[in-house]
């Protein structure tokens, strides 16, 4: 949080989070975690969409109001924080696998080559199971 959008949330911690904002500034919030506690701000009106254009003379966005509002709770909630204070070391690399892709949504898209470029599939072949229209159906695999 030393750069970007989350800067204002920022107090000298091991701490990451992330900002967010609606595009017509009806919702702003900040999702953030240190090692032990997470938190989120949410920021707008329950009752609808109401952009927040002029509060305290800002538009209320993530690195704003909720950001602040974040970093002043979190100040104080990490001392009473379980353990750890800092995050773990691992004690193994990752283990990197791939995945084939074996279902998507009805019209997607799967990945017949090895290049990564994508093409339509011939056709669906088994729904979820579901009798409901759920989105969802099995698609051919690679060869």
């Amino acid at each position: 949080m030393t750069s970007g959008t989350g800067v204002g949330a920022y107090f000298g911690g091991t701490a990451a989070g992330k900002t967010g904002t609606t595009d017509n500034f009806a919702d702003a919030w900040f999702s953030g975690f240190f090692p032990g506690l997470e938190a989120t701000v949410w920021i707008g009106y329950p009752k609808g969409e109401i952009p927040m254009t002029s509060v305290h003379g800002i538009s209320v966005s993530g690195p704003t109001f909720p950001a602040t509002i974040w970093k002043l709770f979190m100040e104080r909630a990490i001392t009473y924080a379980p353990f750890p204070k800092v995050f773990p070391s691992p004690k193994t690399s990752p283990v990197w696998t791939t995945h084939k892709l074996q279902y998507a949504m009805t019209g997607g898209y799967y990945s017949s080559s090895s290049s990564g470029g994508y093409s339509s599939p011939a056709q669906t072949t088994t729904s979820s199971g579901n009798d409901a229209a759920d989105g969802f159906s099995q698609v051919p695999g690679p060869p």
